[in-house]
C-alpha cells in the first residue's frame, strides 16, 4: 500500500511537500479504515485552486510513465512560479514488512534526471542521467549514454524480469497496475487494468456485480444490458417503474456514479488504488458518504484517495483525522495540513472545527472566510 508521496517543483507544489498516509495513534476505525498501520483512505479538501487536483495528478502521472508507452508530457507538470531546474517526485510502500521507495527527477525539458529505487534499506537501482548502477538487472552498472534519457529503467527492467527476484518491487508493480484513476468532471479514466470503463466491464462481467452493489447500498436502480452484436447497449431500470431509460440519457450524477463503478468495484476486489479527482461533486451527500463507507468496509488491500469539496465527509464515523488533508494556497505554493496534527479528539465534530479555522484550507471570498 502507499504510505507517503513527497513533491518538489511538482504543479503547485514549489517546496518540499509530504503526504503521509501511515495511520496516527487514534483507535477509532482502526478495524475498518486501516490496514497494516497504513490508512486506506484519504481526503483532500479545500478551496479551489489549493493543489487537491494536484497530488491526485502525481500518482496519475506515474502510472502513465510506468504503463503508458506514449508516456506523459512531464515539462507540463513544472510549477509555473519556481526557477528551479529539476521536479522531484517520491513514492513510497509498504507491503508486509517490505518498504520500497522509489524516487525520480526531470529536468524542464523532461529527461529523466534521477532515479532510485531503495528496498529495506538498500538500494537497488541508483541512476544519474543515462547512466546507472543497479542489481536489478543482467548488469551492475550502465555508462554514461546507455540509458534512453526519456524512460524510467525501472519500467525496463520490469518488462525484462518482472522483478523475480525482488518479491517487493513486483508487488508494487502489481498494486500500481490495479489502480485507477477517475476524473469525475470528465468521467476520464485511467489504468493498466481491463474491464475499468463501464462498456469493457458490462461486456466481459455482465451486470450481476454492478446491481448487487446497487442493492447492497440501497439504491433503487438496476443495469440492463443487450448484446445487440454492435458493442452492446446499457440501459438502466428504475424500481417501481417499468422504464428502461439509455445510458445517455441518465441523469448527471447516475452517469457519474456509473462511470465510476467498474474501477471502484475492481479495486475492492484486486487491490490497489482507486484515485479520485472531485469525488462526490454529483452525488447527494448521503450518496457519497455511502461510498466512502462500503470501501472501508469491503476492501482488504485497496485504497481509496479523492479530491473533494464535500465537508460532510469529514465524519468522525466515517473518516479519521489521520485520513483527511486541507489545503491553502499563497503566493509560496500549496500548502498541506493533516488534520490529525491539530489532535482532535476522536468525537470532535471535525467539520464544524474545519469552518472554524482550526485547520486550515478554508476558502475565503472577498476578504471573508
Amino acid at each position: 500500500m502507499l504510505t507517503k508521496i513527497r513533491l518538489k517543483n511538482f504543479r503547485t507544489f514549489k517546496e518540499g511537500t509530504v503526504i503521509d498516509f501511515a495511520a496516527t495513534k487514534y483507535s477509532k476505525l482502526k478495524d475498518s479504515n486501516v490496514k497494516d498501520g497504513v490508512v486506506k483512505s484519504c481526503m483532500f479538501v479545500g478551496g479551489n485552486a489549493t493543489g487537491k487536483s494536484n497530488v491526485i495528478a502525481a500518482v496519475s502521472a506515474l502510472l502513465y510513465l510506468l504503463f503508458d508507452d506514449s508516456g506523459t508530457n512531464m515539462p507540463v507538470n513544472f510549477c509555473s512560479f519556481s526557477d528551479e531546474k529539476y521536479m522531484e517526485m517520491e513514492y513510497t510502500f509498504r507491503f508486509g514488512h517490505d518498504k520500497v521507495t522509489y524516487s525520480l527527477s526531470f529536468d524542464r525539458e523532461g529527461r529523466v534526471r534521477s532515479e532510485k529505487v531503495v528496498l529495506n534499506g538498500q538500494t537497488l537501482l541508483d541512476r544519474i542521467d543515462r547512466g546507472a548502477r543497479t542489481s536489478l538487472g543482467n548488469g551492475n552498472f550502465y555508462g554514461s549514454g546507455e540509458v534512453e534519457e526519456r524512460s524510467l529503467i525501472l519500467k525496463r527492467f520490469y518488462a525484462e524480469t518482472k522483478f523475480e527476484r525482488f518479491p517487493a518491487l513486483a508487488k508494487m508493480f502489481g498494486y500500481l497496475q490495479s489502480t485507477v484513476y477517475f476524473n469525475a468532471f470528465s468521467n476520464l479514466v485511467v489504468s493498466a487494468r481491463d474491464a475499468v470503463t463501464l462498456s469493457e466491464y458490462v461486456h466481459l462481467n455482465g451486470v450481476d456485480g454492478i446491481n448487487a452493489f446497487f442493492e447492497g447500498a440501497g439504491l433503487n436502480i438496476r443495469l440492463v444490458y443487450r448484446d445487440n452484436g454492435n458493442g452492446g447497449r446499457i440501459l438502466v431500470h428504475h424500481s417501481g417503474t417499468d422504464l428502461l431509460v439509455p445510458f445517455a440519457l441518465e441523469s448527471l450524477g447516475n452517469k457519474v456514479l456509473l462511470n465510476m463503478l467498474p474501477g471502484y468495484l475492481e479495486v475492492i476486489s484486486y487491490g490497489g488504488m482507486l484515485v479520485v479527482d472531485d469525488f462526490g461533486a454529483n452525488f447527494h451527500t448521503a450518496l457519497s458518504a455511502s461510498l466512502v463507507e462500503y470501501f472501508m468496509k469491503n476492501s482488504a488491500n485497496s485504497q481509496l484517495i479523492f479530491a473533494t469539496h464535500s465537508t460532510h465527509l469529514m465524519k468522525t464515523s466515517l473518516l479519521r483525522p489521520d485520513q483527511i488533508y486541507t489545503f491553502d494556497f499563497d503566493g509560496g505554493g500549496s500548502r498541506v495540513t493533516r488534520v490529525s496534527d491539530g489532535q482532535p479528539r476522536e468525537l470532535q465534530n471535525l467539520e464544524k472545527m474545519y469552518y472554524g479555522g482550526a485547520f486550515n484550507g478554508l476558502p475565503q471570498f472577498g476578504g471573508r472566510q
